[in-house]
């Protein structure tokens, strides 16, 4: 089949620095404002639809396909896609067209308080506050019931009012994804023998010390995003994690997930990382996504 020129030079275009970083911008926006709606929007538009995952994972997704770390890969591709005739190849990319209309003057994407990826100080957008958590009252949506203690919470979600005991061998018979996200929860004594999941979230909660994931080490996900963390040293040992969300923390250190092979994303927004920590994880094909 012969190539069509016109797609080759359309998507070309579209696949630069500059368009990656503003959609990549635009995302993260998004995801500051807690605008879910808006990027499930952007999700469907990229063929991203019935995607059945947490909000913060169809971010991951949307950033894994439209960060600026790509843009080799991509270039690459859509040349190879052209020489070889294949326009189904090049089909692939063409969603990033639909995205680019957001980025047109008049769209209905708000443009204040852009925060930016990019190593560049001049188009980093510093000292992001975080956003109302998603169970608070001021996100306008219903509170859940608050437990001070992970079992608690574990035991209301599983089931509802009963008086149930859990015993030891229960958490470690626990596998697949924990979700306890907007709990309020301070204390996780108990989720050290939760020792064969493999996802946890544990969003829009109250904590501080994560000494209990230590032992979780078949993790490939984690969600921490919205606590009060502020050291990850638990997560050393986490051989197998692929993606780590821990954005709106007071976390200052990156060291301690340095060495993990398997670690493909990290969303570390409004957490007081120091630049100088994000070159080595880029080095090794993370991407990392701040603000």
């Amino acid at each position: 089949m012969p190539p069509d020129n016109d797609m080759f030079s359309r998507l070309l275009n579209a696949y630069s620095v500059q368009n990656l970083n503003a959609i990549s911008s635009m995302l993260i926006q998004a995801y500051q404002r807690k605008d879910f709606d808006f990027l499930s929007r952007i999700a469907r538009e990229m063929g991203l639809s019935g995607m059945d995952q947490s909000s913060n994972q169809v971010f991951y997704k949307l950033m894994m396909m439209v960060h600026p770390d790509r843009i080799a890969y991509y270039t690459q591709a859509i040349k190879r896609g052209h020489q070889t005739g294949d326009l189904n190849a090049l089909n692939e990319f063409r969603p990033i067209l639909n995205i680019l209309k957001y980025l047109e003057p008049g769209n209905t994407m708000p443009r204040e308080n852009r925060a930016w990826y990019g190593s560049d100080k001049k188009t980093r957008h510093q000292g992001t506050s975080a956003p109302p958590r998603p169970d608070s009252p001021l996100s306008g949506r219903p509170v859940r019931t608050t437990f001070h203690d992970f079992l608690s919470a574990l035991k209301h979600k599983e089931y509802g009012n009963l008086d149930v005991i859990y015993r030891r061998s229960d958490l470690e018979n626990t596998e697949g994804d924990l979700e306890l996200s907007g709990y309020m929860i301070s204390d996780l004594s108990g989720l050290e023998h939760c020792i064969h999941i493999t996802g946890l979230n544990l969003s829009c909660n109250n904590i501080h010390d994560i000494s209990s994931l230590g032992t979780l080490t078949l993790l490939e996900e984690i969600d921490l995003s919205l606590n009060d963390i502020t050291h990850i040293s638990a997560l050393s040992g986490m051989l197998y994690l692929r993606t780590l969300d821990i954005s709106f923390n007071q976390i200052s250190d990156l060291t301690p997930v340095m060495d993990l092979e398997r670690l493909e994303y990290i969303n570390c927004i409004g957490n007081p990382v120091p630049e100088s920590q994000f070159q080595p994880f880029r080095r090794k094909g993370v991407l990392i996504v701040f603000s």
